[in-house]
């Protein structure tokens, strides 16, 4: 699988996020940040989340095609972001 190509401005952000951290992309829109750093195994793990439904799905699309969603501890899943989840999740932790 190649690695995904990303524009300037999120190659600036990558190599701002620390080794092995764990990454909340809000308003993700279509996942290509925490999809490069989960191929690259920089990111432990990651969420990526968008209120849109389009975006949304597009995220999920790209994860899937990727396969970043199954690679262990690189794991990514793209979630709709709402209080109650983000609620439900911070409790489990």
């Amino acid at each position: 699988m190649n690695t995904i190509t990303l524009s300037p401005r999120l190659a600036a952000v990558a190599k701002s996020v620390p080794a092995g951290a764990r990454l909340i992309d809000v308003g993700t829109d279509h996942a290509m940040l925490p999809v490069y750093l989960a191929q690259t195994g920089r990111i432990a793990h990651a969420f990526a989340s968008d209120i849109r439904p389009g975006p949304l799905t597009a995220a999920r699309a790209l994860v899937a095609k990727t396969g970043t969603g199954e690679t262990g501890c690189a794991a990514l899943h793209a979630r709709t972001a709402t209080r109650s989840r983000s609620r439900a999740w911070a409790a489990r932790r």
